[in-house]
């Protein structure tokens, strides 16, 4: 999760004509007086638009009727500042800034209120914003009637972002905090979520979601579903251990965040292969214990789970067990308790079964001892490697099982090219990976007489 705050950014809204005859004496002036701009009502600032800094300048707009109003701006290019009018169709007057200089000495916000409250009476209310990778409200002030302020802390209670989710879909999300109920651990927060189309009002989306997560935002963009496009994440709950938020998945055909099935509401350590659009996500539990599983991602929003690994520490050893989901059945690729100390020194070899493709198996017979073995062979593309040799460059392991499913070997060959075939030759005994014009050839002899006395070994080429 991104964290940190970069700036900080303020919408002014400034109702009546603060500048006066001597304002629009200086409109028409080729040398500009910044100082004397700031005191009557310009901010110097920086342009920002979708959450970047365009160029510097200062900006100050009016209300010229109820439904349209004119930005007087001064654009500082080569050292100069020239002006600039523009129209606008929004009501209301708001005006997104930068400010830098001497605002920045004030920490928190209610002295950041104080500051422009004073500073520009004339305001009808303010809202403060602190600029970071997302818009989120910190604190407002409005001003009664009677000339009464009131200032509300948003911090906890109203977010707002504008977010590109990719393919041209953008959007503004505002979430409100509209109740709060008892949870069995802490208070749960029930926010209103709105989801508009961006720089326009067409309301989109509505959301009701919940949360207890009062650390910064319980709102997280990513893309979830490695799709291109960024989904949205509502964090529930976040711990030592992990925690549990809900996904709503960007739809494009339906142009709306859609809700996946809770079975993916764990929120702690997960990553993606973009390529092949899987999600690994990792559920902690120990230093030693927890689970592993994988999910492809099929379409907009559907998916199936492809791979689990579970690993338990039970005192003495730890108990490994990967499944393998199939279309219609699952299969237990690994189910035995290693030693603690087996463990540590292969665990980089047995946490790689869960993460690998086999694209080949086959069950053999040392015919020397009637011993049965499973044999998977999994091959990596190695972009690193391959730029070095016309893009092309594979990394080949095969994997060694006994009955009990306990891996006995990993035998690794940098074959070069892709595997184009693998046969099992039972009356020679012979194992023979084809790949472009060469062949790799492993003896039985060789990989079951060694099988018990060696944890790596390498394939033997013939061509």
């Amino acid at each position: 999760m991104k964290k940190g705050f970069k700036g900080l950014v303020v919408w002014v809204v400034l109702e009546g004509i603060l500048l006066g005859g001597f304002l629009w004496w200086m409109l028409g002036m080729a040398g500009i007086n910044v100082g004397k701009l700031e005191a009557e009502g310009f901010i110097r600032g920086d342009y920002v638009c979708a959450g970047k800094k365009i160029r510097e300048g200062l900006r100050f707009e009016k209300e010229v009727a109820e439904d349209y109003g004119k930005m007087v701006s001064f654009v500082k290019e080569n050292g100069h500042y020239n002006k600039e009018d523009k129209e606008s169709s929004q009501a209301g007057m708001q005006v997104i800034l930068h400010p830098v200089g001497e605002f920045l000495v004030y920490r928190t916000g209610e002295e950041a209120v104080s500051f422009f409250k004073d500073r520009y009476p004339d305001m009808e209310g303010m809202e403060i914003y602190f600029w970071g990778d997302d818009y989120q409200e910190f604190l407002s002030w409005n001003k009664g009637a009677d000339g009464s302020v009131e200032l509300a802390e948003n911090y906890k209670s109203l977010y707002s972002y504008r977010v590109n989710l990719g393919g041209g879909e953008k959007i503004r999300l505002q979430a409100e905090v509209i109740g709060e109920e008892p949870g069995e651990l802490f208070d749960e927060m029930i926010y209103q979520v709105k989801i508009y189309e961006d720089e326009k009002e067409i309301l989109l989306q509505e959301l009701r979601v919940k949360s207890c997560y009062m650390y910064e935002s319980p709102f997280v963009f990513e893309d979830f579903n490695a799709d291109g496009y960024l989904d949205l994440t509502v964090i529930f709950y976040y711990g030592a251990n992990g925690g549990t938020a809900s996904h709503y998945i960007f739809s494009p055909s339906q142009r709306k965040f859609v809700r996946i099935d809770d079975e993916l509401d764990y929120y702690g350590w997960y990553f993606w292969d973009t390529d092949a659009r899987i999600l690994y996500m990792h559920y902690h539990s120990s230093a030693i214990s927890g689970a592993e599983a994988s999910y492809q991602w099929e379409g907009e929003t559907e998916y199936k789970k492809i791979r689990q690994f579970d690993h338990d520490d039970v005192g003495d050893g730890v108990q490994v067990k990967i499944v393998r989901f199939g279309e219609y059945k699952e299969e237990v690729i690994c189910d035995y308790v290693y030693s603690m100390e087996e463990y540590d020194k292969r665990s980089e070899e047995i946490w790689s079964i869960y993460y690998k493709d086999f694209i080949w198996e086959q069950e053999v017979t040392d015919s020397s001892t009637g011993k049965k073995y499973m044999l998977r062979y999994a091959e990596q593309f190695k972009k690193e490697m391959a730029a070095y040799n016309k893009g092309i460059y594979y990394d080949g392991k095969l994997y060694v099982f006994d009955e009990d499913t306990y891996l006995m070997q990993v035998w690794q060959a940098e074959i070069v090219d892709p595997c184009s075939g693998i046969t099992w030759d039972d009356e020679k005994q012979e194992l023979a990976i084809h790949y472009g014009e060469g062949l790799s050839v492993v003896s039985g002899e060789w990989l079951f007489g060694y099988i018990n006395t060696n944890w790596n070994g390498n394939l033997t080429n013939k061509t």
